[in-house]
């Protein structure tokens, strides 16, 4: 989807061109021993120059689309309680959200093979086809070699891995790409990067998809002697598959900002991505368990750091790479730095982050769960520290309300926030730039595990609300929230203007009457539904489906 990396032109690329010219010139020294060979040179050249232009603008056109696709960012509006506008990608020829995919790396044996299954909204104006022309079909994106190292008998060719199904996906519908891999026969951690193409048109912006692999070695059956007893029991067959932990979010709906989530109820909880803070100096840290430092793309082990032991990373702009410094060693590497804890409760300290609340300055929220990133954004020249975590983790560590709040009120917010959330996570544009979701600060005020210890109570109602959100007409929706109103809500329109939203329109407030409006005004008032709680009795759900009209509150995931 870079347009950093030269597009592959097809079926007309550069090493054609640089052969037509190796033509041209041979014809042209044949020409100064033959001067009536001077015409026929005349018309090679004619044909080679135009030749070379249509491959060239071919080219020029795909980067610029790419590199046009990349920058649109959805959100224009950025304000502090949720003021922020959200919207799909601007609509382009082609483009695609990547829902289907294997859920972290594939286990298998070495030398085996394995079936991967992709599934694509289309978001482009255009539909798709697998047959014709301007086919949408999956190509590996390997700039080194042309050939992938999961290239399998049943591909295309060795680049080309597979057409998409069914022949034919209007805008909004989902493709399928379904296509053998082979298992290296060396023990290790494999990655390649693949990519949907119009061909011979364009790339597909949004529909890349990275492919790790583990090749493990085979396991070893020891064989038993059976007794009696086992005799007697029932045999109960264990499900095998060389391809594990498939996750598909459901599939959006047509319609305009939504996404349904009928028959979600079995999905697996997502991680996601915050972008904690952008910086241009190193970053050290340490983690209470034994934790490794990998390439974020090739997924290689660099490094395995003992418990407490402190590195750090430093990305230098010049020479456009990474320097991990750790107790003793020091590496460069091209790719951004991932730094995975071995254990699942292992915490992250950032030490060189100060992260003081200004009410206690004793305090420093600078320890996260999960993963951390180190990744250099070259469309936007800033560098960031990204955590990744599951969703309900990071809610966990949202500063957003107090531990004082009625739990009826707490679970209400929570239950706008991963809504939210959510929803940047099907609708990947606003940060799409710089690799997160969402950030820490003006989406929704973040500060990690410090935050968690802090607030019980904020951790319990995430605990008892987990995976729901608010939809209408079984569609996930966007649910802004802000301090306080002034007796009324305002509309979508009223505020942002665009297409109206039926469940973001103007009801009255009477908890907030006589005060003074703070924040935008749209959606749920956090003022109000304190009072609805503490006051009213009123449960999180009626709350929800007062600010938000017409919805249901459902569970996405359990």
């Amino acid at each position: 989807m870079s347009a950093l990396y030269p597009i592959k032109a097809r079926p007309l690329d550069y090493r054609h061109a640089r052969s037509c010219a190796r033509t041209f010139k041979k014809a042209m020294m044949s020409d100064r021993e033959n001067p009536r060979g001077l015409w026929r040179a005349l018309i090679v050249a004619f044909f080679i120059v135009a030749g070379i232009s249509s491959a060239l603008h071919t080219i020029d056109m795909r980067m610029q689309g790419a590199d046009t696709a990349i920058r649109k960012s959805a959100d224009s509006v950025h304000q502090r309680f949720f003021a922020t506008s959200v919207y799909a990608a601007e609509s382009a020829p082609y483009a695609a959200t990547l829902l289907l995919q294997p859920r972290g790396a594939m286990r298998a044996e070495v030398g085996s093979t394995a079936t991967v299954q992709l599934g694509f909204k289309n978001i482009g104006t255009r539909a798709w086809r697998s047959e014709g022309g301007a086919y949408i079909s999956l190509y590996n994106r390997d700039y080194v070699t042309d050939k992938s190292i999961f290239a399998h008998t049943s591909w295309l060719n060795g680049e080309h891995a597979a057409r998409v199904t069914p022949t034919y996906i209007a805008p909004g519908q989902i493709g399928f790409i379904t296509f053998t891999v082979s298992i290296p026969v060396a023990v290790g951690i494999y990655r390649d990067t693949f990519q949907l193409a119009a061909e011979d048109t364009a790339w597909v912006s949004g529909g890349s998809f990275v492919l790790v692999v583990e090749a493990m070695q085979p396991a070893v059956v020891v064989k038993q002697k059976i007794t009696e007893q086992q005799l007697t029991q029932p045999v109960i067959p264990t499900p095998q598959s060389t391809v594990q932990n498939v996750a598909m979010l459901c599939e959006p709906k047509l319609a305009p900002q939504a996404a349904t989530i009928e028959d979600c109820t079995n999905q697996q909880e997502p991680n996601i991505r915050v972008g904690l803070y952008a910086t241009a100096k190193p970053v050290a840290l340490t983690n209470t368990k034994t934790y490794r430092i990998m390439g974020a793309q090739s997924g290689e082990t660099l490094f395995t750091i003992l418990a407490n032991q402190e590195s750090s990373v430093w990305f230098i702009p010049g020479a456009n790479h990474y320097t991990i410094h750790t107790p003793g060693q020091t590496k460069t590497i091209a790719e951004p730095v991932r730094f995975e804890s071995t254990d699942a409760q292992g915490i992250f300290t950032i030490t060189t982050l100060e992260q003081r609340p200004a009410w206690n300055t004793k305090l420093n929220d600078n320890q996260f769960r999960g993963v951390l990133e180190f990744h250099h954004a070259a469309m936007t020249g800033k560098t960031w520290m990204i955590n990744e975590l599951p969703l309900d983790s990071y809610l966990k560590g949202l500063v957003e309300t107090s531990n004082s709040g009625p739990m009826e009120y707490q679970k209400a917010l929570l239950t706008a926030a991963r809504t939210y959330v959510l929803w940047h996570y099907l609708n990947p544009s606003k940060h799409a730039d710089e690799h997160f979701t969402v950030d820490a600060t003006y989406d929704q005020v973040y500060r990690g595990y410090g935050a968690e210890t802090r607030l019980p109570n904020v951790a319990t109602a995430v605990a008892v609300t987990r995976g729901q959100v608010v939809a209408y007409d079984t569609h996930l929706v966007v649910t802004p929230y802000y301090t306080q109103s002034d007796g009324r809500t305002r509309g979508w329109t009223e505020v942002w203007g665009g297409s109206a939203k039926p469940w973001l329109v103007s009801v009255a407030v009477p908890e907030d009457l006589g005060k003074p409006l703070l924040g935008h005004g749209v959606g749920m008032s956090a003022q109000a539904a304190v009072a609805m709680a503490q006051d009213e009795g009123k449960d999180w759900k009626t709350i929800l489906r007062y600010f938000y009209t017409g919805t249901a509150i459902l569970p996405l995931y359990r």
